[in-house]
């Protein structure tokens, strides 16, 4: 009996079961060494499939799949898929319609922008009436916020009749639709550049306050900010990604997103920009600006949510929704 231990301790088989647990981490690490990398692209495309899995927010994708999606640490929106703020879906291409010529004093942004940095003195004595800027920490806007989310407008408003313009310059021709319907065949579909400006239709303005009340009462208008008395002429609007509104003139307005995005266009009133009223702002973006000289570059930015833009009076100014855009404007 002890030859037969003996040769059991001196096995081959015996030897194994002692060395198994060193011979798994050599093979470990063999396997590890010599692992392909993944390329950017690789790295990209699996960190959006988790991303679409995990609900990540748009924060963990890495700089490395940002910039080779050719998104700019300034005129990054949301462009996750997976995430949706309030229910609306955000921005996610094409890349060419966050590309900007604008690269002074930030990248994609030569308007002022002052963040909550700014004092309603300095407002009222360094842009009110003479310049655009945009201003940040304003009002509480969190009763609006919640209200205007997808669902709760579409609980509270979906029989309710909003009144639609053409999407030119002139506005003049109007289409009447629930606002259910307009979300469901209108928001829901991103305009793709083909559009004819006179014959696509958009929701901005024209309401019936009465039957909106709810809506207009939680937001606090910003006309504080002014040197004068006014109650502000309120215009709310929901456009699908892609929309906008071609160059035009009015009077002083503050301008508000509250989920998506807007990019601006503006021009001062005595330099008229080149436009046809009558193609949309994507168009514009794609076939005028890029053929712009460097003087007749306009004054551009994306606003975001948080964002107050004020455009003094006469300003040419065109807009374009990346994302489902949910916005509050008031003329003064």
């Amino acid at each position: 009996s002890t030859q037969l231990m003996q040769l059991r301790r001196h096995s081959p088989v015996s030897s194994l079961r002692v060395a198994w647990p060193f011979l798994l981490v050599f093979v470990l690490g063999l396997s590890c060494l010599f692992a392909p990398v993944p390329s950017s692209s690789t790295a990209c495309a699996q960190q959006e499939t988790l991303s679409s899995v995990e609900h990540s927010s748009p924060e963990t994708a890495s700089e490395a799949c940002l910039e080779e999606a050719g998104i700019t640490a300034e005129l990054r929106i949301d462009f996750s898929a997976s995430s949706s703020p309030g229910g609306w879906i955000p921005f996610q291409g094409p890349a060419l319609l966050t590309n900007s010529r604008v690269q002074f004093p930030t990248p994609g942004c030569n308007i002022d922008r002052l963040g909550c940095n700014y004092t309603i003195a300095q407002f009222r004595s360094e842009y009110q009436d003479k310049w655009p800027v945009i201003l940040g920490c304003v009002d509480d806007q969190s009763a609006f916020l919640e209200l205007s989310a997808r669902d709760r407008l579409l609980e509270e408003f979906a029989d309710s009749t909003v009144v639609l313009s053409t999407a030119n310059s002139y506005s003049h021709e109007k289409r009447r639709l629930t606002f259910g319907r307009y979300v469901r065949e209108i928001v829901d579909h991103p305009w793709t550049g083909d559009e004819l400006a006179d014959r696509s239709y958009y929701h901005f303005g024209d309401h019936n306050h009465s039957e909106w009340a709810l809506l207009f009462d939680a937001y606090r208008q910003p006309t504080h900010l002014l040197d004068y008395d006014v109650q502000g002429s309120m215009s709310f609007g929901v456009g699908a990604s892609g929309s906008g509104v071609p160059m035009h003139v009015h009077g002083p307005v503050f301008a508000e997103v509250f989920y998506g995005a807007k990019r601006w266009f503006l021009y001062a009133p005595d330099q008229r920009p080149p436009f046809d009223p009558d193609i949309t702002s994507m168009n514009w973006l794609q076939q005028v600006y890029p053929t712009l000289p460097a003087s007749q570059l306009p004054f551009e930015c994306v606003c975001h949510p948080g964002d107050l833009l004020y455009i003094p009076s006469e300003w040419y100014h065109s807009t374009l929704n990346l994302g489902q855009t949910v916005f509050m404007s008031t003329f003064v």
